[in-house]
C-alpha cells in the first residue's frame, strides 16, 4: 500500500514539474515580447499625457542635473520633463542622451488628482536609464516671452527670456543688494508679470543683482498653480540691457501737468523756483514735444520760449475771460514745423478745457523724411465723485467719436491729464471712463502697461497721466520706452517745489524707407527665400522671396512649437521674379518664429526670425 501512495505521490510531482516546465518554456517564447512592448519608448509628450501612475519609458537630453529641487529634467523636440533620480544626476552630464523608466506623477502629489496643477510632472519611483554618451547633444533654448512662460506650453523645458528687468517680489524697484536662494523675484515687461525662482543649489544665492535688463535661461518649473523661470546657475542670467535708436532719430513726446504753473496763490509758492525747476527739467529731458497741463501765467510761459533756445510754444484760448487753468504745447523747433492748431469742440464738459489739436511735421536731425502727425492735448474734469466720473465717462465718449472721424487716415496721439485711470476708475472702482478706446483695437492706451505695473504719475496715489496712439502709430511706438520721469537727480523736493504731476514720456522711431536690401531686378536662376528685414523686428517686417519661374505659392508663419500662427500667401500665383510681403505681428508674443514658403513645384523653404517686444 505504501508503494502505491509512494508512486501516486511521484506521479503528481512528474506532473507538477511538467507544467512548471511548460509554464517556464510559454514564459521564454513570450516574454521577451511582453517586456519590448513595457518598454517601449514614447516621446515625452506622449508619456505626460498617460494617467497617473503609469510606468513609462522615455528618451531625450539632459539640460540640467539635479540643481532644481534635486530633478534631472530632459527635453526632446515634443516636451520637457524632470526625472527623479539621484543616481542619474550622478551618472550623466547636461546633454547626455538619456532612455529613462519610471512612474508618472506630480512633485509633491502621490498620485496627483485629475487636474491638479500645483506642482509640475515627473517620473519618479524606481528610476531605471541608460545613457547614451555617444548621443550627445547640448539642447538649444527656446526664445519666449513672459507670456509664454505662464502659458504652462513650455514646462520643464529651457528656454530664454530676454531682456527682462529682475524685480523684488511685487514691486517695480530692481533687487537691492544680492539674490537670495530660495526666493521669487518678479519679471516684467510691459503689461506682462511673470515669476523667477533662484532654487539653493543653482550657486546664484549671494551674487549681485543685476541693476538693468538681463536675458535669463532656465527651467519652466510649476509652484502652486504659477510658472516659474528657475535658471540653473550664474551663466544663465546674463545683462543685456534694452537700448533704443539714437535720440536724434526719435520722436520724444511727454505729457506734464504742471501745477497752477505761474499761479500767484495756487500751486508752489514760490514761483521763480518752480520756473527754474520746469526749465531744467526741459534741458535735461530734450523733449521734442510737450503737452502742458495748467498753466496759469501767459508770462511765465512766454519767458520759457524765451530762455529755452530752440524752443517755441502756444497755449489754448481761454473758454471763458476767469479762467485759470490752460493746456498748451511746447516743442522743439530743430525737429518740429508747426503746421496748425485749434481747440477740439467736443461739446463735452472738460471743465472748460476742451482738447487741445496740434498738427505738426516731425524730421530727424540730418534726416530729409518728415513724418506729418496730430497730437491731442486734453486735461479732463477732476476729482473722485460721481458727477465728475460721469463727466469723464461722457467726454471720453465724446472725444472718441471725434478721434474716430476727424483721424481716422492721420497718426495720431491723445496725451494729457485724463484725471482718472485707464485701467479701473479712480472712482469706486468702476469701469474706466477711457474702457471704449482700451476695447478698440484702432487705439493703443500705451502708458497703460505703467498702470498695470503699479507705477503712479499723481504723488503716490495713481496713474492718471496718459499717451494714447492710433493704429496709425503702432508701427512706430518704442515699447518699452513709457516712463514715469524721476526728477530727483535734476530737482530737489519736486513734489513741493515743482508739481504734484510727474511728467510722462515715451518714444517713436521712424526708420528710414532707403535702409531695407534691394533686390537684383534681373530673374533670378533659382527659389530663394530670404532673411526678413528688419530682424529681430516690432511688430512689423518684410518677407522677401524670389521666384525663377510662375508658380503658385503658400507663405505661413509658424511658434517655435511648430503651432500656424499667420497664413501671408495661401496658393495663390506668383509670376517669376522678386516678391516681397509685410508681416505685423503685433498681437503675437515676443519670441522666435518660422516662416516656410512652399511652392506648387513641390519645393519648401524656410527661416527663423525674431520678434522682439
Amino acid at each position: 500500500m505504501f508503494d502505491r501512495y509512494y508512486q501516486s505521490m511521484q506521479s503528481a510531482l512528474f506532473i507538477m514539474n511538467a507544467n512548471r516546465i511548460f509554464f517556464y518554456l510559454i514564459f521564454l517564447i513570450f516574454a521577451p515580447t511582453l517586456l519590448l512592448a513595457q518598454s517601449e519608448p514614447v516621446t515625452i509628450s506622449e508619456a505626460k499625457n498617460q494617467s497617473a501612475g503609469t510606468v513609462v519609458t522615455t528618451t531625450g537630453w539632459i539640460t540640467t542635473e539635479g540643481v532644481l529641487n534635486g530633478h534631472v529634467y530632459i527635453q526632446d523636440e515634443s516636451a520637457g520633463i524632470a526625472i527623479f533620480s539621484a543616481d542619474l544626476a550622478n551618472a550623466s552630464e547636461v546633454g547626455d542622451s538619456v532612455v529613462v523608466t519610471g512612474t508618472l506623477g506630480i512633485f509633491g502629489q502621490t498620485p496627483f488628482p485629475a487636474g491638479q496643477t500645483d506642482g509640475f510632472q515627473r517620473l519618479a519611483g524606481t528610476v531605471t536609464f541608460s545613457i547614451y554618451t555617444d548621443g550627445r547633444r547640448l539642447q538649444e533654448s527656446i526664445p519666449v516671452g513672459i507670456a509664454d512662460i505662464n502659458s504652462g506650453e513650455f514646462e520643464s523645458r529651457l528656454v530664454t527670456l530676454s531682456q527682462s528687468p529682475i524685480f523684488s517680489s511685487g514691486s517695480n524697484n530692481f533687487v537691492s543688494g544680492n539674490l537670495q536662494g530660495g526666493s521669487e523675484y518678479t519679471l516684467r515687461i510691459l503689461e506682462d508679470t511673470g515669476r523667477l525662482f533662484v532654487t539653493n543649489d543653482s550657486g546664484i544665492s549671494g551674487t549681485p543683482a543685476p541693476q538693468t535688463e538681463v536675458d535669463i535661461t532656465g527651467i519652466v518649473t510649476t509652484f502652486r498653480g504659477n510658472y516659474r523661470l528657475a535658471p540653473r546657475s550664474v551663466d544663465d542670467i546674463v545683462e543685456n540691457p534694452f537700448t533704443f535708436p539714437d535720440a536724434s532719430r526719435t520722436l520724444d513726446v511727454m505729457t506734464w501737468n504742471i501745477e497752477w504753473f505761474g499761479h500767484p496763490t495756487n500751486g508752489p509758492s514760490n514761483l521763480e523756483l518752480q520756473f527754474q525747476n520746469v526749465k531744467r527739467i526741459i534741458e535735461e529731458t530734450q523733449m521734442d514735444i510737450i503737452a502742458m497741463q495748467e498753466i496759469a501765467d501767459d508770462a511765465m510761459f512766454q519767458r520759457l520760449i524765451n530762455e529755452l533756445d530752440g524752443y517755441r510754444g502756444f497755449i489754448s484760448p481761454r473758454a471763458f475771460p476767469s479762467q485759470n487753468q490752460r493746456i498748451a504745447f511746447f516743442f522743439n523747433t530743430n525737429t518740429i514745423d508747426s503746421i496748425a492748431s485749434a481747440n477740439v469742440a467736443t461739446g463735452g464738459g472738460w471743465g472748460g478745457r476742451n482738447p487741445l489739436e496740434f498738427t505738426f511735421d516731425f524730421t530727424p536731425v540730418g534726416s530729409d523724411e518728415t513724418r506729418r502727425i496730430k497730437a491731442t492735448n486734453l486735461h479732463a474734469k477732476a476729482f473722485s465723485n460721481i458727477e465728475d466720473y460721469n463727466t469723464r465717462v461722457f467726454d471720453a465718449n465724446i472725444l472718441k467719436q471725434y478721434a474716430d472721424a476727424t483721424n481716422r487716415d492721420n497718426k495720431l496721439i491723445i496725451l494729457g491729464d485724463y484725471n482718472d485711470d485707464v485701467t479701473v476708475a479712480t472712482f469706486q472702482g468702476r469701469v474706466s471712463p477711457y474702457q471704449i478706446f482700451n476695447d478698440d483695437p484702432i487705439y493703443l492706451i500705451v502708458t497703460r502697461a505703467l498702470s498695470l505695473a503699479g507705477f503712479t504719475s499723481f504723488r503716490d496715489r495713481s496713474m492718471i497721466d496718459h499717451i494714447m496712439i492710433n493704429e496709425k502709430l503702432f508701427d512706430y511706438h518704442l515699447d518699452r520706452a513709457q516712463h514715469v520721469f524721476d526728477p530727483s537727480p535734476y530737482v530737489s523736493n519736486y513734489l513741493g517745489t515743482t508739481s504734484d504731476h510727474f511728467p510722462v514720456i515715451t518714444r517713436f522711431y521712424f526708420p528710414t524707407t532707403t535702409s531695407a536690401p534691394e533686390f537684383d531686378t534681373e530673374i533670378p536662376s533659382h527659389v530663394s527665400l530670404y532673411q526678413n528685414f528688419p530682424n529681430p523686428f516690432n511688430p512689423t517686417t518684410t518677407i522677401r522671396y524670389s521666384l525663377n519661374s510662375s508658380d503658385t505659392v503658400t507663405l505661413s508663419v509658424y511658434d517655435i512649437t511648430g503651432r500656424l500662427v499667420s497664413t501671408l500667401i495661401s496658393n495663390e500665383a506668383r509670376s517669376a521674379g522678386n516678391h516681397q510681403v509685410y508681416f505685423n505681428a503685433g498681437s503675437l508674443s515676443s519670441g522666435m518664429y518660422l516662416y516656410v514658403l512652399t511652392t506648387g513645384s513641390g519645393l519648401r523653404l524656410s527661416q527663423k526670425m525674431m520678434l522682439l517686444k
